[in-house]
């Protein structure tokens, strides 16, 4: 007989407002088939929207959901530490809350994890929306090529999965997910990119939001490098190069889009090194929240 694993799993759901993704996100958690779900844990942070109302709703009729509030908002980093400090399960789930997951995505984040050397796990993104201006395309392109990268050099991000080991992340960091990549890297447990745990994301509706975003993760990974001198895997440019050259053989008629890309890609990366490194600007742990589809 396969062996039966089943362990319980914490969910937690960082939240500031966002009171138009967040019961989609939440249908599809309670959708989900093939895993143990002990508790959901919701950290709402300084809510001016109908954010809480909507998940309050939610803890009523389902017992395992537990709400946390914060007065003001004091960044996802914080959030996370006090999912952390409140969860109980083996495996713990971080989830944005401008998601959407497929039925099986939390089946496939948590299989990994019956090989002990496993710490953390990442899901499969893909844009929610099928729009064709393009800034759309633009982040189809962005999560195609991570996808492609991913296989080759994990970068967690949107929906992670790791062992109940870690106790804390610094409140400071604007990129949660790396920092969690840095303390279990430094434990030698191996980082696993679950390319059919799906799920559809919300992305920004800009090239100015674009952009803004770019140059935050990429100033957060600046700063985890600095602090823990851990590497995300996409500052290694000539694994992302080979990733984006597989793309482009892949999707001929996306070449304008992943020129584009690439260019703006490469002038975010520019403007975070100089902030970081000549202004001395740290990324922001609280940034700015802007329209998505």
């Amino acid at each position: 007989m396969k062996n039966v694993f089943l362990p319980k799993i914490s969910i937690g759901v960082p939240i500031y407002n966002e009171s138009e993704n967040i019961e989609e996100l939440i249908e599809s958690i309670l959708s989900q088939v093939g895993i143990d779900i002990h508790e959901v844990i919701f950290i709402a942070s300084g809510c001016t929207d109908d954010s809480v109302k909507k998940v309050k709703y939610y803890v009523k009729e389902n017992p395992h959901f537990v709400l946390l509030e914060e007065a003001r908002r004091t960044g996802k980093a914080t959030a996370i530490n006090l999912f952390l400090e409140r969860a109980s399960g083996d495996i713990r789930v971080i989830l944005s809350s401008d998601i959407i997951l497929d039925k099986n995505c939390l089946s496939h984040l948590i299989e990994p994890f019956r090989q002990e050397d496993i710490g953390m796990t990442g899901a499969h993104a893909v844009p929610v929306s099928n729009s064709i201006d393009f800034v759309s395309s633009l982040n189809r392109v962005l999560w195609g090529v991570n996808n492609q990268f991913n296989k080759k050099s994990p970068k967690l991000g949107e929906a992670v999965a790791f062992r109940a080991t870690i106790g804390k992340i610094p409140c400071d960091t604007a990129v949660d997910e790396s920092s969690i990549e840095a303390f279990f890297s430094a434990r030698d447990y191996k980082l696993r990119y679950e390319e059919r745990a799906l799920i559809y994301n919300m992305c920004p509706t800009t090239i100015r939001d674009l952009v803004f975003q770019r140059i935050r993760i990429f100033s957060g990974h600046l700063d985890t490098k600095a602090r823990s001198g851990y590497s995300v895997g996409s500052m290694d440019l000539k694994l992302v190069a080979q990733a984006t050259f597989i793309y482009a053989v892949k999707n001929p008629h996306l070449l304008v889009q992943i020129f584009c890309l690439c260019a703006l890609e490469t002038a975010s990366r520019m403007i975070a090194f100089c902030k970081y490194y000549f202004y001395k600007e740290l990324p922001p742990f609280i940034w700015q929240t802007y329209k998505k589809k």
